[in-house]
């Protein structure tokens, strides 16, 4: 099993992953480089492409071509890679009859909005900034996680502290003039990276999805994109913040730089390394976050016992047998695998689920102790409640 690449049109690469999955899932992602002055209008424009196409040119028309193809969903994809802001839309096409509509239905959405005299109509664009700032589902515009917190401030100097899904006054501001003369700049100047999974051969998705990319405007290309790996933690100490998130338990997070390790990252260590200790990560960043609902400050004693290869033969065992099932049933979860692959792709790497299931099942305890060693703390966050009385265990 392996991914498929090629390059259909100038900047425009196919990755195909062909599955015995039961539907096909199909993502076309713009990239760009996390930038604050941008942000808001990248994560705006996905929802306004998917609110209707020439063909289609209202929500209700295009929900009713999408439940005559055997409910198809359609749904904006607004992600963060690192510091690589991706902006697209993600479709999935239950079954192969309906794979020439769903391929040309994607193709029409980047290519054909519903646009009068090339401009996004302003009641579409007021509808869709209303309902971002309105509805707390659909963004990550309200209130943060802890974790989140604990990653932003954490690399507050850098690209990665910047919110994907933008902020709420500056997508408030967006005019429809505005995001129409955006998204025509926007468009020619993306890289995009497609990517499609499920039953269907890396010949058949190219040729249906050329012919439906075939008029996407193509100008000079933004390349310089990328994420700025720090190594170590920015202070000799590691920093400290705390919150007062009521909404989310008493915890203690503690945010590590990966370190000198990213030279030569191991992903199947990584992801055993965080099945042992509930970690989360972001390899693009080369950061790592652990929670505890203790709320001592004093580094987790896991990462010691790691370090010092204390943890016990059935313990990793049990760690690589629940990583090896996890990454066997991605196989299936077309929306997570489309995550998976496209991180995949940016890190410069091209495991496939399968793989990185078999390579788990070889991670040491000296794989993991080079990890653990190479860890740095950069910041300790503290979520309180401070109508508990928790002074006796914050020492």
């Amino acid at each position: 099993m392996d991914i498929r690449r090629q390059e259909l049109l100038p900047g425009v690469f196919l990755n195909c992953l062909e599955t015995n999955s039961s539907c096909i899932a199909v993502s076309i992602n713009l990239l760009s480089q996390l930038d604050r002055d941008t942000a808001s209008e990248n994560a705006v424009i996905p929802h306004i492409l998917c609110h209707a196409t020439k063909a289609y040119p209202s929500p209700e028309a295009l929900a009713g071509m999408l439940a005559g193809h055997g409910s198809m969903k359609l749904k904006p994809a607004v992600r963060r890679f690192g510091e690589v802001h991706s902006s697209g839309i993600y479709c999935e096409i239950p079954d192969v009859s309906y794979l020439r509509e769903g391929f040309s239905l994607v193709g029409q959405v980047l290519t054909t909005p519903y646009t009068k005299g090339g401009l996004f109509l302003p009641h579409v664009v007021t509808s869709v900034i209303d309902e971002l700032t309105e509805n707390e589902n659909l963004t990550g515009l309200t209130q943060a996680s802890p974790l989140r917190i604990c990653s932003d401030q954490m690399c507050c100097y850098e690209d990665y502290s910047i919110n994907e899904q933008g902020d709420t006054d500056t997508i408030r501001s967006i005019s429809y003039l505005k995001i129409s003369k955006y998204y025509k700049d926007y468009i020619r100047s993306c890289p995009v990276e497609i990517v499609v999974t499920g039953p269907v051969s890396p010949k058949q998705a190219a040729k249906l999805l050329k012919d439906s990319l075939c008029t996407l405007p193509r100008g000079e290309l933004n390349d310089d994109i990328g994420t700025d790996i720090r190594m170590n933690a920015l202070e000799d100490e590691p920093r400290r913040v705390e919150t007062e998130l009521s909404d989310f338990p008493e915890a203690t997070i503690h945010g590590y730089r990966i370190g000198e390790w990213m030279d030569d990252p191991d992903v199947a260590a990584l992801e055993v390394f965080a099945q042992l200790t509930g970690a989360e990560y972001d390899l693009s960043k080369g950061v790592l976050f652990l929670s505890s609902n203790s709320l001592a400050l004093a580094e987790p004693p896991l990462i010691s016992s790691i370090q010092q290869k204390c943890v016990s033969d059935e313990e990793i065992s049990n760690a690589r047998q629940a990583v090896y099932s996890r990454f066997q049933e991605l196989l299936h979860q077309p929306e997570a695998l489309d995550r998976f692959i496209l991180e995949q792709l940016l890190n410069g790497l091209d495991y496939t689920p399968d793989v990185v299931a078999e390579l788990a099942q070889e991670v040491t305890a000296d794989d993991l102790a080079q990890l653990a060693d190479s860890l740095a703390c950069d910041m300790i966050l503290q979520n309180l409640h401070p109508e508990e009385d928790s002074d006796d265990d914050t020492n």
